[in-house]
This record gives C-alpha cells, structure tokens and sequence, in this order.
C-alpha cells in the first residue's frame, strides 16, 4: 500500500512538474526589446525575488505613473537607502496591496510608498493585474487576488485562467522561439529595481491652470440635456448627470484600509503619494486635478494618513515641454530625475531609512549609470551638445554620418571648431548641397569624404559586420542610406544623419537627423523607436551580461 502511494505521488509529480514546464514554455517571456511597460512587470517581480533578504528599506506601488518617475538606483546614489519600485501599468489596488504582501515575505522595509492614482482607477481591469499575477509563483495572496479579481470580473475564467495561464497561450506554440526554450537560465537579477527609465520627449500642449480650468466647466455640466427629432416632432428631456466625478469609490477606499492595517500589523509607515501628470481631464482619466488632491486630502486627513502631493504640496521643477514622455501623462527620465531627488529629500527627512551600502548595489550603479548615459544620448536635440557628448562619453562607440540634400549652410563657426576638435577635417565652408560621408571609430575619423557626386563607402566594425554608407547631395538624389549588417538606419532627412553603434554589443544606440542647413538646426528622430528598441535592446544586454 505504501509502495502504491509513492508511485502515484511520483506520477503525479511529475505530471504537475512536465504541466509546469509546458506553461512556462509556452507564457509569453516579455524580453526587451518586443515588450511594453506593463509586460515588464514579470522582470519587475522576478528581479525583486532577487534581492538580498531583509535589505529593502522603501517599497514603491501604484501605477505607471510610478513605474516611470521613481528610480531607486537614483535614491540610492543620492541618499544612500535602498528601495523597490513594485508599480505597474494600472495598478489595481489589490494588486497594490498584494505586492505590499508580497514584499513583505522577504523584506522588513521601514515605509511604504503608495500613488494615489489607483485609488481612481476602475476596480476591475484585466491588464491591471494579469501582467502580475502570470509572472509570479502562487501563493495564498495570489490565490486571493484572483479570486477578488474573478468576482468583479464579467469573464468567469479569470480565476482558472489565472492559475493556469497556459489556457490563454496554449496556442503559442507556433512562434516559440530560442528565448522559450532558455527562459530558465536566464539573470533574473533587474538592476533597474522596478524603475523604468526612458528616453523619449513628447510635450504637453496644457498645463496646470487649464487642466484645472477645463475641470471646473466639465463640474458646472452636471445635467444631462437630450434632444429628440421623431416623427416630424421635437422632444427636449432633462436628467441630472455629472459629467466630472473625483470622488474615490468605496470598494477603493476598502483596498486602502485594508493596506493601511497591513502596514500598521507589520510595523511599515504608509506614505500616499501623487506623481505629477498633466493632461486633459477629458480625454485623460488619471490627470491630476485640484479636484482629485482635495478628495484624497479629505480621506487623509479623516484616517490620519501621510499624504505628499507631488505637483500640488511643492514645486519638482517639471518642465512639461521636455520632461514628459507622452504628453503629459508620465514622465522621461529628466522628469523622473527631479521627483526622485524632491522624494528621496521628503522620505530620509520624515523617516528613519537606514543608510547602508551594498556591493551587488554598487554594481548595478555602474550599469544604470551606464544606460542613463545613453538615454541622454538619445533624448539630446541640440547638435553642439550631442556632438559634445559623442566626443566626450562615446569616443569607444562608432558614428556614421551621412549627408542629405545639404548639411554645411547652417554651421557655425563654434559648431565647425567642435568638429575640427574631434578629427573631422572636412572643407565644411564650402560644402554647400555637397555629398558627405564620415565615420568615426574608437574617437578616431577613419574616413571622410565630400563630392559633388553621391558617394558610397562599404566597410567593417566590430565582429565582422558589414555597413554600407550612401549619400547623394542636392543635384545628385539628394538621398542618404546606412546600413549595418543589412539592416537599414537613418532618418534621410535634409542635414547630417547620424547612427551611434556599439560595435562590441552590436547594439545601434541612436539615430538622429540634425537640419545643419538651417541655423536652428531641429533634430528629428523616432523617439518611439529610439526608446522603445534600440535603449531597452541594450538594457537587456546589461541585465544578461552582467558578470
């Protein structure tokens, strides 16, 4: 009978470990590049399963509005705490509450810092949670998340389909690739610590009065006004309705007493929160109006909770023409810089965080520091400034530059010195509407030509990869290509096109058109592309090459 048991315990075991191994290998991986903010949450969760027990003092939470403006590396650089960013793309606040929990098996952190957004965010949404709950391993806070998750839900398999991801990727295999296969021996080690740092600047056209103004005539609408035409008569019908509401549901207001009794139970200080975001309250949902910060400074004040107002208690600095990401509703990595610093001030002055140093911690400085490098790279628009940091922070790297229609007439003397300085020789003077091609490899020109012919060079860089260089001035095709290992880069527009290549990684770093015929020079690149390939390509290759 005992001999039976164990067969079948066996059996069963290792049916359970092959079914565990199927769904792992056939659930999506989100590996950068071909991944978005709320897929990364998987890497998020895995790289703080990572971390040393009981070495976090601050736990970050809440939407992507925190996943995009607090940078623990930063903080610790700057003040000396450790911490974690655990935010997600629409974070529920259960899936708040579960990563406290979470947090809280492994870690002793002395506060937890929560965005206030999720307190306004609808109390079910799908994505909110599944980006989580697919990526980590089941436990009795994961089975209650599901299960609260299931009951809002109108889909009946939520909960099912939570347990056993497989059923919504069970169709995968068809595009298995060699990162399936390998998932296992991958560095769950995340050095960004939750913190997704990014390069791309789109500005917000409005700014904080008339997102408050807009606010006040979106209240004063509070009755719904239908007219009718039928059957050649005419109806006019009168409803009360409010058409802005900033008042916290009470399931939210539930979820964040539940959080607040979790932090009292295990001896955390709750910190709330509000990164700044401007946007339209009309065809945003999450921009923070005066309205919101009063509702949840009512709440606050009720319950005796800490509450730090990010745009409306102090002034960070924000520029919303150069620090947002997408208009105004999440900040770049200018932006994040300024509310992590005006946040690291708030948490060492109000609450004991020990300061202790790390060597794994040092370590990842170097590599966040590292790719912050690159991302200003990327995000740079002026042309002295960008030439200034090739010259400076990326002599090692390689720069091809090509010419489009004309690229000498706006040139000034200062920029051309500039250039002089770094080894480019060309007759700029006297390039107007001229073919031009240069390449610049380890801080050295290893060739430049002008004619006013197209011209064409072909060469190697790094483990034998092939490039090609084309550029046909304004008589001549006024056209430009650069290839690499057959792939093509570039913006082709009037001016200097220039492509940043990381011959060792074989990583492009950035491509950017600056318009040197005119004197503003107005730099032009795909921002998205830019951030959303070729800078989180290469943090992927931090995170799995690190020694």
């Amino acid at each position: 009978m005992k001999k039976n048991v164990i067969k079948v315990t066996v059996f069963f075991g290792i049916l359970g470990g092959l079914f565990w191994g199927a769904q792992r290998m056939v659930m999506p991986k989100y590996y950068y590049p071909n991944t978005t903010v709320a897929e990364a949450a998987g890497r998020i969760y895995r790289g703080f399963f990572d971390e040393e027990k009981d070495s976090i003092e601050a736990i970050f939470a809440g939407t992507s509005h925190m996943t995009y403006s607090v940078s623990p590396v930063e903080l610790y650089e700057e003040y000396g705490f450790t911490s974690y960013n655990l935010a997600s793309a629409r974070q529920l606040l259960a899936v708040a509450r579960y990563a406290l929990q979470t947090a809280l098996k492994t870690q002793d952190p002395k506060v937890f810092v929560l965005d206030v957004s999720s307190l306004f965010t609808d109390f079910y949404d799908g994505a909110g949670f599944k980006y989580v709950t697919e990526q980590v391993p089941l436990s009795a806070e994961k089975l209650q998340l599901l299960q609260e998750m299931s009951t809002l839900s109108d889909d009946e398999d939520d909960m099912v389909s939570g347990l056993f991801p497989m059923i919504n990727y069970h169709s995968r295999w068809k595009e298995l690739d060699e990162n399936d296969f390998t998932y296992m021996r991958d560095n769950k080690h995340f050095f960004m610590k939750g913190y997704y740092l990014n390069s791309r600047c789109i500005p917000s056209y409005i700014d904080v009065t008339y997102m408050n103004y807009e606010t006040q005539e979106m209240l004063q609408d509070n009755e719904k006004v239908t007219y009718t035409w039928k059957n050649q008569q005419f109806s006019k019908e009168k409803e009360d309705d409010e058409l802005y509401v900033a008042e916290v549901p009470d399931y939210n207001l539930q979820l964040l007493l539940d959080i607040v009794d979790i932090c009292k139970k295990n001896d955390v200080k709750l910190l709330l929160v509000k990164i700044p975001d401007v946007n339209s309250p009309a065809a945003y949902e999450s921009a923070w109006t005066q309205e919101r910060s009063a509702a949840v400074k009512e709440i606050v004040d009720e319950y005796q909770l800490d509450f730090f107002d990010l745009l409306y208690d102090v002034d960070c600095g924000i520029d919303w023409t150069t620090d947002s990401t997408d208009g105004g509703g999440h900040l770049n990595f200018l932006g994040a810089e300024k509310v992590t610093d005006i946040l690291g001030q708030y948490l060492v002055e109000n609450y004991k965080l020990e300061q202790k140093e790390y060597t794994a911690w040092n370590e990842d400085t170097k590599l966040y520091d590292d790719l912050k490098n690159v991302a200003s790279l990327e995000i740079e628009t002026d042309f002295y400034q960008y030439m200034s940091k090739l010259k400076s922070n990326f002599a090692d790297k390689t720069v091809f530059i090509v010419c489009t229609n004309e690229m000498s007439n706006g040139l000034s003397e200062r920029e051309i010195s500039l250039l002089r300085s770094m080894g480019f020789n060309a007759d700029y003077e006297n390039g107007y509407r001229q073919s031009y091609i240069a390449v610049m490899e380890n801080g050295e020109v290893t060739f430049e030509q002008m004619s006013n012919r197209a011209i064409k060079k072909k060469g190697t860089v790094g483990d034998s990869a092939e490039y090609v260089l084309y550029s046909a001035g304004y008589y001549v095709g006024s056209t430009s290509g650069i290839k690499i290992g057959g792939e093509t880069f570039g913006t082709n527009q009037i001016g200097l096109n220039i492509v940043v290549y990381d011959q060792d990684k074989d990583i492009v770093l950035d491509e950017v058109n600056f318009n040197t015929f005119a004197e503003e020079h107005e730099a032009i690149r795909n921002s998205w592309d830019v951030d959303a390939e070729y800078l989180r390509q290469y943090e992927d290759y931090l995170i799995n090459h690190v020694e």
